[in-house]
């Protein structure tokens, strides 16, 4: 029998069995019990007792369950399930927000879904893990600025309309420029949009939308 231990911490071990393939890696649980790590390896009898193994890596139980959902949101993802996808990713990311694999996959799930501002909420948490995302907030930025003045534009808000462009453009000249070509395009047609919104257009009373 087990007595009754104090439990200081859990989470879970990547393990390589020596029996198995070298790329076929494991999830184990474990727990601190009595200042002693005690894993929970279903393939034994014995509590704390492992099969034959290297440790690959130790992770906290957020990190192991942030795994967990990844791996839902990858199989929804597989088998065209965004919306499923999605769920799966956020839960993931709520566990654990250090994955960048997992933050690239929601961003782009949003991107194709055109919701800008969780592709920008999410893109911002990974730029703050690898500031090469920074570009990738930058362009959903624009984007929920251009959605927000095309908004405005419909429902005959101008000032808000021809400030939201305003902002579009801010994002589009800053310190992530994106493609020249297409910039130098998409340029004018926000150029085109704030005359409009402002009511000084000489060309139409259309805005444009971007690529």
């Amino acid at each position: 029998a087990v007595g009754i231990g104090v439990l200081a911490a859990y989470g879970a071990l990547v393990v390589h069995f020596s029996d198995k393939p070298q790329t076929e890696h494991h999830m184990v649980p474990y727990v601190m019990l009595d200042g002693r790590e005690t894993a929970f390896d279903l393939q034994t009898s014995t509590l704390g007792a492992i099969a034959q193994h290297t440790v690959i890596l130790r992770m906290s139980f957020s990190q192991a369950a942030s795994i967990y959902h990844g791996e839902a949101g990858d199989y929804f993802r597989a088998n065209g399930r965004e919306s499923d996808a999605a769920t799966a990713y956020e839960a993931a990311v709520r566990r654990f927000s250090g994955d960048l694999y997992l933050l690239n996959n929601l961003a782009a799930i949003y991107e194709r879904r055109s919701d800008w501002e969780n592709m920008l909420r999410v893109a911002e948490m990974a730029s703050r893990l690898d500031p090469g995302y920074s570009r990738h907030a930058a362009r959903a930025r624009y984007l929920l600025e251009f959605g927000r003045g095309e908004s405005a534009y419909r429902e005959g808000r101008m000032t808000e309309c021809a400030a939201h462009f305003r902002n579009a453009r801010g994002v589009l000249t800053g310190s992530h420029p994106f493609d020249s070509q297409r910039e130098a395009q998409e340029l004018t047609g926000l150029d085109n949009n704030i005359r409009v919104c402002g009511g000084s257009s000489t060309t139409g009373t259309t805005i444009t939308s971007p690529d």
